[in-house]
Formats: C-alpha cells, sequence, structure tokens
C-alpha cells in the first residue's frame, strides 16, 4: 500500500496547479517554475500515487478518475495548510483566544498590567492574561519548563540564547513618611546608613534592585544600611514606611505615584543612584510567533508613558498649579 506520506507539500501544490490548469506549461507559470520541473513534478506524483492522473486526448489533458478522487480533498489540504501557516504569520485581537502566561513582580503588575488590561478588553476580549512569579535565576527554566511566554522585570544576568529588549530605565529614590522626626525634606548619608531600613527580598536572593543600591553604597564609602526588616512585596513597602518611622530605597517609580497618595517625602539617595534598566525577556519558541510579537508591542507602548522624561513633565505640570 502506498504510504500517504511520500508526498510532499511542494508536490501536492504542483498536483492542484496541474489539476485546475490542465497543463503543464500554464501550472509551471502557476508554480513560478520551469515547464520541466514541472513535467518533472508530474512524473514523480504520477510513480508516487500510481495513476497517470492526467491524460492527452484530443481534447487536451483530462484528469483521470484517481485524480478528480484526489482534487477536493487536495485543496482542502492545501487550504488547512495555508490557514494554519497565515495564524502564525498574523494575529486578529479581536478573534484571538490565546492564553498568556507572563512573569513579573507585584510592582511590575502594578506598572503595566491596568492599562495592558484596558487595551485587552477594547481590542482582544478573547485573550486571557496568567501572571506567575518573577524568578530572575530561573529565567531559562521559566520559558522551558514552567510554561511562561514572557518575562519582565530588572534582572541583573541574562542567560545565553534568549531575546531581550530594555523597555524601561528608573532610578532609585529614598521614602520617609511625611512627619518622620528624623527627615525633612532630604537625607544625608550619615542618616540614610543609621535609621532603620525596609529591605525587598526576592525569595532566596537578593533582587537586582538591592544589590544595585548595595553596589552604589560601597562606592560610597562602604556605608551599609540598618536593616530591621525584609519583605518580598516592592508594592507594600510604601504602606509601610507611611505608616512608620522606616525609611527604605525604591524605584523612583513607585515612590512619585506612593507620595501624594500615602503622604510620603520623595528624596534623592544621598549617594550616586544605580540606573535601574527594566527588561522584557521572551524564547525563541515565541520569537516568531505573530500574537507574541503583538502583546510585547502592548507592554512597549505601555513603557513609552513611563519615561522619566514624561514624569518630570507631569511634575512639573503638578508644581504649576
Amino acid at each position: 500500500m502506498t504510504s500517504n506520506r511520500i508526498v510532499d507539500l511542494h508536490l501536492l501544490a504542483c498536483l492542484d496547479a496541474l489539476l485546475q490548469e490542465k497543463q503543464v506549461t500554464r501550472a509551471a507559470e502557476k508554480m513560478n517554475m520551469s515547464q520541466p520541473g514541472m513535467s518533472n513534478a508530474l512524473a514523480r506524483l504520477r510513480q508516487k500515487l500510481q495513476d497517470p492522473l492526467l491524460v492527452r486526448t484530443s481534447q487536451g489533458m483530462v484528469p483521470t478518475e484517481r485524480a478528480l478522487q484526489l482534487q477536493t480533498s487536495v485543496r482542502a489540504a492545501l487550504r488547512h495548510v495555508d490557514a494554519a501557516l497565515e495564524s502564525q504569520a498574523t494575529f486578529d485581537p479581536a478573534k484571538a483566544r490565546n492564553t498568556f502566561k507572563i512573569a513579573m513582580s507585584d510592582y511590575v503588575s502594578m506598572l503595566f498590567m491596568p492599562s495592558i488590561m484596558n487595551a485587552l478588553v477594547r481590542e482582544a476580549p478573547g485573550v486571557h492574561v496568567e501572571i506567575g512569579p518573577s524568578d530572575a535565576l530561573r529565567l531559562r527554566e521559566r520559558f522551558e519548563e514552567d510554561g511562561f511566554n514572557l518575562c519582565i522585570g530588572y534582572y541583573a544576568d541574562m542567560p545565553e540564547g534568549l531575546h531581550v529588549s530594555d523597555i524601561f530605565t528608573d532610578s532609585v529614590s529614598c521614602i520617609a513618611r511625611a512627619g518622620h522626626p528624623m527627615v525633612r525634606g532630604k537625607i544625608s548619608l550619615d542618616d540614610y546608613a543609621s535609621l532603620p531600613h525596609i529591605l525587598m527580598v526576592g525569595g532566596t536572593h537578593t533582587t537586582t534592585l538591592e544589590s544595585r543600591t548595595e553596589e552604589a553604597l560601597r562606592r560610597a564609602g562602604g556605608r551599609a544600611r540598618n536593616v530591621v526588616l525584609w519583605m518580598p512585596n516592592l508594592v507594600t513597602i510604601p504602606l509601610l514606611v507611611a505608616g512608620s518611622d522606616l525609611i527604605a530605597t525604591v524605584p523612583t517609580e513607585i515612590a512619585m505615584r506612593s507620595e501624594a497618595r500615602l503622604g510620603l517625602q520623595v528624596l534623592p539617595a544621598p549617594f550616586a543612584a544605580p540606573e535601574l534598566r527594566l527588561s522584557m525577556v521572551w524564547h525563541e519558541l515565541t520569537h516568531h510567533d505573530a500574537a507574541h510579537r503583538w502583546l510585547r508591542q502592548k507592554f512597549r507602548d505601555v513603557a513609552g508613558g513611563l519615561t522619566p522624561a514624561a514624569r518630570a513633565s507631569a511634575k512639573s505640570r503638578k508644581s504649576a498649579r
């Protein structure tokens, strides 16, 4: 019995063209092939399918019964393949039913997900998002073992072979409650080092935020912070600062967002503040997929509204009122 896998996709396309045109030369033109190339394809099809397929008569080439039986199925198969390939090349958000799995911290979720979800509700109501915790030490495993499509965070080291796009750059600021007895609009390096701090930890490892801050402190004279509280969630730190005499060092973006709402002082760090690069990371598995390209662009669009220049402009407008 002839195997149904001995005819490759190109030969099926040649067969479809031959059965439509019923003429080798026209079929070759339709397929952008040479006439000898199409003749060779017909010979291979005849051998593999054990049927002449097209027979020369006084009225031209006529399909055999076997060819006529195959024609509808071949056309349907080619349409199915075309549709499958097209679905990878294009993405219609309005008709999509994708579920995206994204790893990010609570802070990154706060920055991006309200705008991202508003866009999805408007443009892609059938799309769903599942958020999982970020893990800077297992980036590759997040994709290859845990099934994540995208990771967004501050990453100090990046495994080879992953795609990376820096989408936002921030610095750090010190925060203290408005009525703090020792902090009144500015903070010295001595006070910064001696006052009780809240520090963010990422599971079993130091976060990029804290490691960059520690490096900056060492360059400023080897000072160490007086850490009295370790927290796994960055978003809760401004809340704790607002209700205590503890201080903290956080990304400037979250400091600015918390300033008026929680009654905080946002202070320049008393040392050369480190730069924080927020990166979007993805695997080769989804690099060319149209749906994932669309999603990554949505994050870039939201990040464009988080630029430090835009934030400074907004603060200037607020001060002018």
